[in-house]
Order: C-alpha cells, then structure tokens, then sequence
C-alpha cells in the first residue's frame, strides 16, 4: 500500500467550531496541519477527542488560540504511526 497522509475539515456555518481527521497510513512523524475556514479574531481551544492510550497528548491540548495563530502556526497532530488517526475540535 502506498503511503497516505490527509487532513479532513468540518467547520460549522457560524465557523464557531470545526473539526479536524488526520489520518495516516505511513509510519513518521506527524508535521503540522494548518485549519482553514476559521475566523482569524475569534479564540478556539483545542482538543482532541480521540487520545489514544500510550500516545502523547497534542502540545495545544486545552490551550486557546486565534483563528490567526491557528492558521499560521498550525497543529501537530498526535498520531505518527502507521494506519492511525487523530480527531481534533477547535471550540469557541
């Protein structure tokens, strides 16, 4: 099978929240996804709703960002292993 990293977005028409899948199929580390579609003066809090046991918890865990930071800086997703996946919502 060849090799396979895509993120997904869910945004709410309010784009108060959003949802983020990051699926990978290659075993690396894990570079950051930057979200679209989110209003760049609005605050969003990260989380992820699918920690897995062993694996290490997003660095933006429960820290509140801008639309701004967000977009520019991105999120490192958890997940780096092979055939793993990594649910994120941005909440308002």
């Amino acid at each position: 099978m060849k090799a396979f990293r895509g993120a997904i977005n869910f945004v709410s028409p309010d784009r108060r929240a959003r949802r983020r899948v990051r699926v990978s199929t290659e075993g690396r580390p894990a570079v950051p996804v930057h979200p679209q579609g989110l209003d760049p003066a609005k605050y969003y809090t990260v989380h992820e709703l699918n920690p897995a046991p062993g694996r290490a918890a997003l660095p933006q865990e429960g820290k509140t960002f801008t639309g701004t930071e967000l977009i520019r800086d991105g999120i490192a997703p958890s997940c780096a292993n092979a055939v793993e996946a990594s649910v994120i919502e941005l909440g308002s």
